[in-house]
């Protein structure tokens, strides 16, 4: 059993304030979802209830037995509180269903771990911040990354605009939360993972940040951008489908041509 860290228990037991509710973070990358989690970090200061704490993945390992390994040293290092919270965020990359089950096993042996999959990948999380649903069925991760470009011009694993999807007033956030409720069928009370393309990172985005509701103007106004996709792509699938029907044509002059010329 960890030890109590001392610094928390002797506040609590000198009657000072209660302490804030310690959210620790353990993540697979070092870089897209730690500069994520970062910037939300700084929005939680504003719930004087909640502090972030994330594990820096320094020797890069990123399996998800690997990125709960994180937490159970955490909690050997630093001890623990009843009230702390822990969140194994992983992604489910194709990884088979065994690998997936056994480290939600595993996480459900510590006092109030919990695995934040995003399925298919990370980047999933970063659409629900800049669209609408209905999402495309992304074929694995790299086509969700790759189609990512689509809304988030310039994005990299590696360097991204974080304020893009974190704006100031946190409705891309909002937006992010409602998309994933919706699609995270029937839910982490019945699946410890997601099979569905979703992410559960809206478990944890509740718990450490006030989520502003999605203002009308804004849902009014995706809505429309999301009928101006719909129509663009109804209108490239018809160029599409025209330069086809015409390439048959011009195959179809050409055996002419030649039958008349053996002919």
């Amino acid at each position: 059993m960890p030890k109590l860290r001392n610094d928390r228990f002797n506040a609590r037991k000198s009657g000072f304030r209660e302490p804030k509710i310690l959210h620790v973070i353990a993540m697979e990358g070092r870089e897209t979802e730690y500069a994520y989690f970062a910037a939300l970090g700084q929005r939680a200061r504003e719930n004087l209830t909640v502090k972030i704490e994330l594990i820096y993945n320094h020797a890069d390992k990123s399996s998800p037995g690997e990125v709960l390994n994180q937490i159970v040293s955490y909690r050997r290092r630093h001890g623990a509180l009843q009230s702390d919270r822990y969140w194994v965020v992983i992604d489910h990359d194709g990884r088979s269903n065994a690998m997936l089950d056994e480290v939600c096993t595993n996480a459900a042996k510590i006092p109030h771990c919990m695995v934040a999959l995003s399925n298919p990948c990370f980047e999933l999380w970063l659409h629900f911040h800049l669209r609408v649903l209905p999402l495309p069925s992304f074929q694995d991760h790299h086509d969700c990354q790759n189609q990512l470009l689509t809304v988030f011009p310039g994005y990299t694993k590696t360097s991204y605009n974080v304020e893009k999807v974190l704006d100031a007033e946190l409705f891309n956030l909002a937006r992010a939360v409602d998309n994933a409720e919706r699609t995270d069928i029937p839910g982490h009370t019945v699946e410890p993972w997601p099979r569905a393309q979703t992410s559960r990172l809206h478990l944890l985005a509740r718990a450490v940040v006030n989520v502003p509701a999605l203002p009308q103007q804004s849902a009014a106004m995706l809505r429309k951008e999301k009928e101006r996709e719909r129509a663009k792509k109804r209108a490239d699938t018809a160029e599409r489908k025209a330069q086809s029907e015409q390439s048959d044509i011009g195959t179809s002059t050409d055996n002419d041509f030649g039958e008349d010329s053996v002919a």
